[in-house]
């Protein structure tokens, strides 16, 4: 379809990206930045905490199964 995976991994990432910076630009002016900092450091520990143990258990080299926690890590940006 895209020509290899990895490229529509990228798709998908920088459409995830896009939605992401849309729904922070809409919050910062409503709940102010300090907030939205802690929150979202506080998920992207998480996230990449979850990433991390779950290709520990499991082949690294499969990207679909890892973009579920990589698309919490860029949305929580």
């Amino acid at each position: 379809m895209f020509g290899s995976q990895s490229i529509f991994m990228s798709f998908i990432l920088g459409i995830i990206n896009f939605v992401a910076v849309c729904v922070g630009i809409l919050l910062v002016d409503r709940v102010g930045r300090i907030p939205l900092f802690l929150v979202g450091g506080v998920f992207m520990l998480i996230s990449q905490m979850c990433n991390a143990i779950y290709q520990n258990y499991t082949d690294p080299s499969v990207t679909v199964d890892s973009l579920f926690f990589t698309s919490l890590a860029i949305f929580s940006l």
